[in-house]
């Protein structure tokens, strides 16, 4: 049975438009009622139907993210001043600032200074169990991607699905992590198949490849680096070696409509012992955000 998902994508469409917006204009001073301006409808209904689809009022993702990006500025500049830090994210006082920090964060902001920035992706070895995936086929532009993934999420939406039972995942994405927006990719949006419950209208069936995969877990503000230096980094640090395979993405956002700020999402290559004697212990896969 076909599902209209009209309305789901035109939601997706206006929140995700707001979203990029607000990320954008962080500096600026911004107000709900500017807000509801750049999504075309009153500030109650942006207020009740932002909150409802990302679980944070647009207000509310504005001071979140200014906190995210002093968090990062800390930890990055321990030199700077707090009240340098606390004016540009908009407060005007070191004491307000810290109250609002640590209620994000759980920590005062002193204490990020002795935090060192992350500068590489973390690495570990993983076996990863063959789960059944329901997926849309992706084949175009690297820059048109994003409409595969809001096919995917407006589906589930129509069908109820809440967000905390859709994990999601891509299938075959080296080309992908490299290319360019006009480069064509082959790729496979996907959620998994048992937290979902749901057989999802319009979706393909597949399975993600089980086995051992080395995973680098990626966020804001660490580069990929290029194939062979993940490959050199696979075999140096865990005794494993990369073989043929497509790589997979899994998504980590804790976020439901997450920012640059926010990114997190972890790099699964398959690989198998190399011959030495101290290759790394498998870890067993943990389903979580």
């Amino acid at each position: 049975m076909s599902i209209n998902i009209d309305r789901q994508l035109r939601q997706i469409k206006r929140f995700g438009t707001l979203a990029r917006y607000i990320d954008g204009h962080l500096d600026d001073t911004l107000t709900l009622a500017q807000l509801a301006e750049v999504a075309c409808i009153s500030r109650h209904r942006l207020d009740g139907g932002f909150h409802a689809y990302a679980h944070e009022t647009p207000m509310g993702r504005v001071w979140r993210l200014r906190l995210q990006r002093a968090r990062q500025a800390i930890i990055a500049q321990p030199e700077r001043s707090l009240l340098d830090v606390a004016c540009e994210a908009g407060y005007a006082s070191t004491q307000a600032f810290s109250r609002a920090f640590s209620r994000l964060h759980g920590q005062a902001p002193s204490v990020f200074r002795q935090y060192s920035p992350v500068t590489h992706a973390a690495l570990r070895i993983e076996l990863l169990p063959e789960m059944v995936i329901q997926y849309i086929p992706y084949s175009g532009q690297r820059s048109d991607l994003q409409q595969a993934s809001n096919e995917l999420r407006a589906r589930a939406m129509a069908c109820g699905i809440e967000r905390d039972k859709r994990f999601g995942w891509a299938v075959d994405v080296e080309a992908n992590l490299y290319a360019s927006g006009t480069s064509r990719i082959d790729t496979e949006a996907a959620l998994l198949h048992a937290p979902l419950a749901h057989r999802i209208s319009g979706l393909d069936e597949g399975r993600l490849r089980g086995g051992a995969y080395a995973v680098f877990r990626f966020e804001s503000g660490v580069d990929i680096p290029a194939a062979p230096l993940l490959m050199t980094r696979i075999e140096e640090e865990t005794g494993w070696r990369a073989v043929e395979g497509p790589w997979l993405r899994r998504c980590r956002n804790v976020q439901h409509l997450p920012s640059f700020l926010d990114r997190r999402f972890e790099v699964y290559v398959p690989v198998q012992p190399s011959g030495r004697a101290d290759v790394a212990e498998a870890q067993a896969f943990i389903l979580e955000r």
